[in-house]
């Protein structure tokens, strides 16, 4: 009997192996960006960047660096990723707002699991009126999936962000200074335009700080725009601002 049970039981261990379903799993890479920073002494996730021209009167272009990563393994040769822009959340245009870096370059190297890429922006004309958008998505093809969806922000909080999308705001604007408003009689109406003649006629820079500077000296670089601005009118060359109206100070200093 005991000869007979140890017969049966590769028969019956051949039968249960036969009606079991193995579960197949997926063998490509997953992919997503993996971008971090330092914040109070801890690195944080971030999928997003704002930059701005606005404080840096003599750049025209720059480029923002972004890494991506997988998981796996590393692999003996080169693999290619796909980027696309999120055309429904993006309002940035090619070319004038921003370039891509050529598909060539795009590409996990061999035996890495990262690669860092860069996306060109631009300051185009139509940044002074208002920002730009470009929303940035990796997309699956025969490498790699994108299956991870999120990251956590950090260790320290449970707030989740997009892992497969990343968003640049572009813009050409700068603030209205603290201080404006305090010495509006001067300086009149704020524009970004009448800002950046104010500080080259009187020598000055976007870094200068002059916001805790008297009164006085207010009212006298005031004076000095608006004589400026008074002979270049006497020369035939009214200086206006972008709406077209006449650029002028402060009714304190006309």
């Amino acid at each position: 009997m005991k000869q007979l049970l140890l017969l049966a039981l590769p028969v019956l261990l051949f039968m249960s192996c036969k009606k079991t379903s193995f579960i197949a799993y997926n063998t490509k890479a997953d992919i997503y960006f993996d971008n971090n920073m330092m914040r109070n002494f801890y690195f944080i996730y971030y999928n997003a960047k704002d930059y701005s021209f606005g404080n840096q009167p003599d750049v025209t272009e720059d480029s923002i660096p972004l890494t991506v990563k997988i998981t796996g393994d590393t692999s003996s040769a080169d693999r290619p990723f796909i980027l696309a822009v999120n055309q429904d959340s993006s309002d940035a245009v090619a070319g004038r707002d921003y370039t891509l870096p050529d598909n060539s370059k795009l590409i996990i190297p061999r035996d890495s699991i990262s690669a860092t890429f860069y996306v060109k922006v631009h300051r185009s004309a139509a940044l002074l009126d208002k920002p730009a958008t470009l929303v940035l998505k990796l997309m699956p093809n025969t490498f790699f999936d994108t299956l991870i969806t999120e990251q956590k922000e950090s260790i320290y909080n449970n707030i989740m962000l997009n892992a497969v999308s990343f968003k640049i705001t572009i813009d050409d604007i700068i603030p209205e200074p603290d201080y404006w408003k305090d010495y509006i009689n001067f300086l009149g109406a704020y524009s970004q335009q009448k800002y950046l003649v104010l500080l080259k006629v009187n020598g000055l820079s976007l870094t200068d700080d002059i916001g805790k500077l008297s009164k006085t000296y207010f009212k006298e670089i005031a004076t000095k725009m608006q004589q400026y601005l008074n002979q270049q009118a006497a020369a035939g060359n009214i200086i206006r601002e972008r709406d077209g109206s006449l650029m002028a100070m402060g009714p304190d200093v006309r």
